[in-house]
């Protein structure tokens, strides 16, 4: 942290301790308030001051105090019992690693903190930029969960940007390795995975988007024939 940015006039009600912005404010019994914005982002520390200022006026503001003694790790356990049967597949793995930030109490994670634990993961560990993103998303993510479940009040993450990460390399199944992939299924007399394998090459869906799908779906009778998918993330 520079001086100079130290020395730049804040907004009001917003003040630093050491590295890390606070706001303060009055509740509705005129009891004052600070408040750990949990980086040295302005922009940040002048939402969650915006953010309890109108709560106040709404009659919503509930004491931030209550979530002084909660830890990371009932957070990620929350998270994880709600998401762990869709991506228990993609980030079970990943859950060692935030073992050191379990017993931290939440409010105590900086957005700082976190920037520099992707940075050794990036630096010392050597994981690639698409690894090191899994980890800020489940952290994202554990945060954003505890928020909307009013088990928490503000996510550090949120001004941590995720790597860059290289292109990945287009693999496009040949005209030949479709015609034989078909040819396998036929003698196999799997009807039903041919009839998958032609839906996924001519429309680009994925297994996710094609298996939900009801006949009504399908539009054969069409000068295009087509099957209707809705809104998917990916087109989004």
């Amino acid at each position: 942290m520079t001086r100079n940015k130290k020395q730049k006039k804040l907004p009001k009600g917003i003040f630093w301790r050491g590295d890390i912005l606070w706001v303060r404010y009055k509740t509705e019994e005129g009891k004052l308030v600070r408040e750990s914005a949990g980086c040295a982002s302005v922009k940040v520390a002048e939402e969650l001051y915006r953010k309890r200022k109108t709560e106040i006026a709404e009659g919503k503001h509930f004491p931030a105090r209550k979530f002084d003694k909660v830890n990371f790790g009932e957070l990620l356990d929350d998270w994880w019992q709600d998401h762990r049967l869709h991506r228990a597949s993609k980030f079970q793995y990943l859950l060692p690693r935030l073992q050191r930030w379990r017993k931290m109490k939440a409010r105590a994670i900086t957005s700082e903190m976190i920037q520099d634990f992707l940075s050794e993961l990036k630096d010392e560990e050597k994981l690639s930029p698409s690894s090191v993103n899994h980890y800020r998303t489940i952290m994202n993510s554990t945060f954003n969960f505890a928020i909307r479940r009013k088990k928490f009040d503000y996510n550090p993450v949120q001004v941590v940007h995720q790597l860059p990460e290289p292109p990945g390399r287009d693999r496009f199944t040949s005209s030949e390795e479709l015609r034989r992939l078909l040819e396998t299924c036929d003698r196999e007399g799997d009807r039903e995975l041919n009839a998958f394998i032609i839906i996924a090459a001519t429309t680009g869906l994925r297994k996710g988007s094609i298996l939900p799908r009801k006949f009504s779906d399908v539009h054969l009778e069409e000068n295009v024939p087509y099957i209707y998918v809705g809104k998917t993330k990916s087109l989004s």
